[in-house]
């Protein structure tokens, strides 16, 4: 469900950005920022509908290719320029809340 898929990144995406509690919080950065570990989120016209993680990186000649994993898919390791999107954000992690 297409709907379900758009809830669930914004709700991801808020509760990271947002979070002042107990757990992980997050701060959206540019591409070129990215680190290991850190969330990319593909989107479109009507929101950002798919989630994946940032699992490696690799060279090829002058370009940095960065390698994400992800469930919907099952990708490990998939170089990001093989997806096809309008548009994207990257989240990246700063740390985890325990009081």
């Amino acid at each position: 469900n297409m709907c379900m898929e758009y809830s669930v990144g914004l709700f991801l995406y808020n509760f990271l950005i947002r979070n002042k509690s107990i757990g992980p919080y997050a701060s959206e950065i540019d591409l070129y920022e990215a680190e290991l570990g850190d969330i990319i989120q593909l989107g479109g016209n009507n929101g950002y509908y798919h989630t994946m993680i940032i699992t490696g990186f690799e060279s090829y000649g002058n370009d940095n290719a960065i390698l994400i994993s992800t469930h919907t898919y099952d990708a490990n390791q998939r170089p990001l320029n093989t997806y096809i999107y309008e548009k994207l954000r990257c989240l990246h992690i700063e740390g985890f809340r325990i009081f």
